[in-house]
């Protein structure tokens, strides 16, 4: 199967860094900090905790390209919430990479990209929840992106199995591999480039194509518009409904709803027991 894939790029454009201001404010959740690169990008940052986030001990903004700034968590809090506009409007603005860097305080991070029901970003770059040494989880718990995601998505969860979790909305592409132990609710509105590798998928809608593999144990709901460039390799499926082909194989050891691919396969297709029922001539459930 082959398929002409029509993508459009945000642009990156180089920018001095520029001098940060600092605007502390309330909110009724928690303390809100924000964070002007420039007249270019105004970063908030909301957490738990009653008193303003310091934008120097409990996390960081990188204004070196003020379009796109990065931000890193320093301390954890199950109450992350960032989100970007455009400075001096409540236009989306966009992020750089986001990243954790844990110092001190709580194991755990927690991060929501939104503005309240608003989208947090117009853009984001790479989004990789982990630390070197660290021991405890990530999450990305909700919000929207309301154009493209440009780089990895990694959330980590704890040696207790706690967190990993990822929901989020992505309003246009999506490039970059995703790794999470959960992905929660995921909904890419065009197409992904870049493999999906989870301990469980509870539901991820793609409305086009997704050029890479797809790795799961346990897979919900995986809907994907378009075809799949690559293999699918999944313990047990409740419902895996792909409109287009698959180049690669396809390997399911127990599917107990659906399994429907709408167009050609490229590859093997091995399935192990269906809804109770071994087919003839394919390859056994593995233990």
């Amino acid at each position: 199967m082959s398929r002409e894939m029509m993508r459009r790029m945000f642009g990156f454009g180089a920018s001095a860094a520029a001098a940060v201001c600092l605007t502390p404010t309330q909110s009724m959740g928690g303390g809100q900090t924000s964070v002007d690169c420039g007249t270019t990008t105004t970063v908030w940052v909301e957490w738990s905790q009653v008193g303003n986030p310091d934008p120097v001990q409990d996390f960081r903004v990188d204004c070196t390209d003020a379009v796109n700034p990065d931000v890193e968590f320093l301390k954890g809090d199950g109450g992350w919430v960032l989100w970007a506009v455009q400075y001096g409007t409540q236009d989306p603005g966009s992020l750089g990479a986001i990243s954790i860097d844990w110092t001190s305080g709580p194991d755990d991070f927690e991060v929501t990209i939104a503005n309240g029901a608003n989208p947090g970003a117009a853009n984001v770059k790479s989004m990789v929840l982990d630390d070197t040494g660290w021991t405890g989880y990530s999450s990305i718990t909700g919000g929207q992106i309301a154009l493209d995601q440009i780089g990895p998505i990694t959330v980590k969860a704890d040696g207790g199995g706690n967190g990993g979790a990822l929901a989020l909305v992505i309003g246009r592409y999506k490039t970059g591999d995703l790794n999470a132990a959960t992905v929660a609710s995921v909904d890419i509105g065009d197409a992904m480039t870049g493999s999906i590798t989870a301990t469980t998928i509870t539901s991820l809608h793609v409305a086009a194509i997704v050029v890479g593999h797809i790795t799961a144990d346990t897979v919900t709901s995986l809907d994907i518009d378009g075809g799949v460039t690559g293999d699918i390799t999944v313990d047990t499926v409740t419902s895996l409904d792909i409109d287009g082909g698959v180049t690669g194989d396809i390997t399911v050891y127990r599917v107990d709803t659906l399994l429907d691919v709408g167009g050609d396969v490229g590859g093997a297709v091995s399935v192990g027991t269906v809804a109770g029922a071994s087919p003839s001539g394919v390859a056994s459930p593995r233990p």
